[in-house]
């Protein structure tokens, strides 16, 4: 069923009475956008709209409507070399329905081209992306956790030939290289972004041979809860250890709790987000448009 054929929901405002452009967005707009967001209720860092367009702001797209309000987006940056995401994808509610996602998302794929492209969706969107877009359906199960309060009560604090660094320096192009390897495309333009973040804090297991053993990223979101942006690591007990400190270190999720999209490959990984008390609400569905060369077994969240 397309979009256009659905039933009008409840309070809905007819588009024919609201003008509005679908366009890339100026910096100068992206809080409005920020603001559609929070409204929504995306699981986003309040940092990550910055880096995004720093990155490609071109694939910054939303409908903007006469006096500037945002009434709905769909980017697609480029976050890597030849590999955009599209995402972030939403309307107010009461435009919805109407064709003006089907809109956005054709002007988001505009700007991918005939480059590759993922997307992490819910299992009631992946029509859209599979027939129209091309997209195809990645064998990786993945669920959203949370909002929690993790339990930390005999999460494994220290590793013999393991610590835990609080910064990239000394290590970065190793870091470049372990990312790289994991997500199987280079993103070295985001993340050089994404450690410049000010309420985004890293985490990175080095062992003794200088040998990068993983590494995750944390932020404080639009709602106050902390957001795992990434966690990949050699073996569970290497994540074990840097999701334990990225949850002591970062003050929101004592306060707020914590979200995030766990990667659920096996019996041991379901074991390993059920020690942190982070249970499942809702599935989610990794889509590409074309395969990569990249090792899933090592990534724990993805975001």
């Amino acid at each position: 069923m397309s979009e256009e054929k659905l039933p009008l929901i409840k309070n809905a405002m007819p588009l024919e009475d609201r003008k509005y452009t679908i366009r890339e967005l100026k910096y100068e707009e992206l809080p409005r956008l920020v603001e559609l967001w929070k409204a929504i209720g995306f699981m986003i860092s309040g940092d990550l709209i910055d880096s995004l367009w720093k990155c490609d702001r071109a694939g910054i797209i939303a409908a903007v409507a006469e006096d500037g309000e945002v009434i709905g987006s769909c980017c697609a940056p480029f976050v890597g070399e030849g590999m955009a995401k599209l995402w972030l994808h939403g309307l107010q509610q009461q435009y919805r329905n109407q064709g003006l996602g089907t809109q956005l998302a054709d002007r988001a794929m505009e700007h991918i081209g005939e480059a590759n492209a993922y997307t992490l969706c819910i299992p009631e969107h992946e029509h859209i992306y599979l027939n129209k877009y091309q997209f195809n359906v990645s064998s990786r199960l993945f669920q959203i956790l949370g909002p929690a309060v993790p339990r930390l009560t005999g999460v494994i604090t220290s590793l013999p030939g393991v610590r835990v660094m609080e910064s990239e320096r000394g290590v970065r192009e190793l870091l470049l290289e372990y990312d790289t390897d994991i997500v199987g495309f280079n993103r070295t333009a985001l993340l050089d972004r994404m450690l410049k973040e000010k309420n985004t804090m890293l985490r990175i297991a080095l062992r003794d041979d200088n040998q990068i053993g993983g590494y995750g990223f944390i932020s404080e979101g639009l709602h106050g809860a902390a957001i795992v942006r990434h966690l990949s690591a050699d073996s569970i007990d290497i994540a074990e250890l840097l999701l334990g400190r990225l949850f002591r270190d970062c003050p929101a999720v004592a306060s707020k709790g914590v979200w995030a999209v766990g990667c659920i490959q096996s019996y041991e990984s379901h074991s390993f987000f059920k020690k942190f008390n982070l249970k499942s609400i809702h599935e989610m569905k990794l889509l590409r448009r074309r395969g990569v060369d990249n090792d899933m077994s090592r990534v724990y969240v993805f975001y």
